[in-house]
């Protein structure tokens, strides 16, 4: 899930609620924006606790491979990072 708030916020849209997203729009993570579509879901903790989330549902297939590399990486560095403690 791309990004979750707790629910006692008020969302600012409905679940299911299709939304047009830009990712590092200042391309600061990505080496350029990375645009997608996505939707708004709930899901629950397994203390019954409620979250909304948004779940990307469309992405450019060469955007699809930057996001995973990327992704990639930083678990990687993650793991470095954490390895050297």
């Amino acid at each position: 899930m791309l990004l979750t708030w707790n629910s006692s916020v008020k969302t600012p849209f409905t679940e299911k609620t299709i939304v047009d997203l830009t990712v590092d729009p200042d391309a600061l993570l990505f080496r350029r924006p990375l645009r997608c579509l996505g939707k708004v879901v709930r899901k629950f903790d397994q203390n019954g606790r409620e979250s909304f989330g948004i779940r990307i549902v469309q992405m450019e297939s060469e955007d699809i491979g930057l996001w995973e590399s990327t992704i990639r990486h930083l678990g990687t560095s993650e793991n470095e990072f954490q390895g050297a403690g």
